[in-house]
């Protein structure tokens, strides 16, 4: 199978990590939303964040 030039260019090009897209379209920033899922407070469903966040829009810090 061969590689075509866009391909080969995002394979040796460092990409910065994706935003999660929540249901109603807002984004999560990646760090944040990898956070919710490691602790249990979010899924993904279809690609999709789906759960819950801080008011402040940082995640609580685990105990």
């Amino acid at each position: 199978m061969e590689l075509t030039a866009l391909a080969l260019f995002l394979a040796s090009t460092p990409q910065a990590l994706p935003d999660f897209t929540t249901i109603d379209g807002r984004t999560i920033p990646y760090a944040e939303g990898e956070a919710a899922l490691h602790q249990g407070q979010a899924v993904l469903i279809g690609g999709l964040f789906v759960g819950s966040l801080s008011t402040t829009g940082t995640l609580p810090v685990a105990a």
